[in-house]
């Protein structure tokens, strides 16, 4: 059975999360509609969207609860999409219950889900010093997931990374970069050792709060035991001194 939300998703986050894993727990296949970047400027004003709707897509299919993701531009487009995908269930915030809901006769049913007004793009963009001028952000995709370069500087290194569940990155090491991770959300399994041999590596699980010094030369490998957020602070980082023994996904 398939089930259909749609929306921006601008910047994800847990609101966003938890609205995905409600509507993937209806049905069989989860279809995600976004905004393109014409129509996201249209609704909410020419300094939006912040992610391009490349890197929007590509983030939203890193997310496991995410079966298929589409492009719409405009009111019929997002119809069709409904129509073609022969969708059951169409997943729309409990805050436009009572208000005509674009693209609802298309489906044969149409649920609720309780928003966490805490979580929204808004309310993250508000509370951004307005006179802070914006560090540009590169979006780094991942076969684990993706990253989002903060800074690189010759004095330091800042990314978020989001690792979805069950997935990994390679067993290396660095022979320059000095890091430390802190994990925001999730939890993960963390291997390491300084030795090439992964087999005899020591373990550790990190949760949300928890941080891991990675130290020059410390083999190591993450997997994730679910859908994880953490920030990487560290020296600089350079493609060069990244030293793979065992590939990742």
């Amino acid at each position: 059975m398939k089930i259909w939300t749609n929306g921006c998703f601008d910047i994800l986050h847990r609101g966003h999360i938890e609205m995905l894993a409600y509507a993937r727990s209806l049905g069989t296949h989860l279809v995600v509609g976004i905004d393109s970047d014409e129509r996201v400027k249209k609704l909410k004003g020419p300094s939006r969207p912040i992610n391009n709707q490349k890197d929007r897509k590509k983030m939203l299919e890193a997310v496991q609860y995410v079966d298929q993701v589409v492009i719409f531009n405009d009111d019929a487009h997002l119809k069709n999409s409904i129509k073609n995908n022969k969708i059951h269930t169409m997943v729309v915030g409990s805050d436009w219950e009572g208000k005509k809901i674009i693209g609802s006769s298309e489906a044969m049913h149409v649920v609720y889900f309780d928003r966490l007004q805490e979580y929204s793009t808004t309310n993250i963009i508000e509370e951004t010093d307005n006179n802070m001028h914006a560090l540009p952000i590169e979006f780094v995709p991942k076969g684990w997931g993706f990253e989002k370069w903060i800074v690189n500087s010759e004095e330091y290194c800042g990314k978020l990374l989001y690792f979805a569940k069950d997935k990994r990155c390679s067993w290396h090491y660095h022979k320059l970069k000095d890091e430390v991770f802190y994990v925001h959300s999730g939890k993960l399994l963390v291997k390491y050792s300084e030795g090439d041999d992964i087999n005899g590596a020591y373990q550790k699980i990190l949760t949300q709060g928890n941080n891991f010094h990675v130290y020059r030369g410390l083999r190591h490998q993450m997997i994730a035991l679910e859908d994880t957020e953490m920030f990487e602070f560290s020296t600089q980082h350079s493609d060069d001194d990244s030293y793979r023994i065992i590939k990742g996904d």
